[in-house]
């Protein structure tokens, strides 16, 4: 992530790059690790869902706090990973 940092400030999309299938090497080895690898594209999903929560469905626009990070409004609904785990899920 650090190098991804650097990269982004230096604008040098080449270390970009780079440093985002380092991201993704290391993502993916972390998910085999823990043995989520028939699971994850679910639970991937369901935070994805979730996030979508934060967006106001009148306006489509999110709320963002003093430091830009987004706030959970009061419609927010947290992700159920725990069916997924589980294996619960009908995904």
């Amino acid at each position: 992530i650090e190098e991804y940092k650097d990269a982004n400030v230096d604008n040098d999309l080449v270390a970009i790059a780079d440093a985002l299938a380092d991201i993704q090497y290391f993502l993916l080895g972390t998910v085999l690790y823990h043995g989520m690898e028939h699971i994850f594209e679910d639970i991937f999903n369901e935070v994805h869902i979730s996030n979508m929560t934060k967006v106001n469905p009148e306006t489509g626009e999110v709320t963002k706090n003093s430091q830009g990070k987004i706030m959970k409004p009061s419609h927010f609904v947290e992700p159920n990973l725990e069916p997924i785990i589980k294996g619960e899920s009908n995904g």
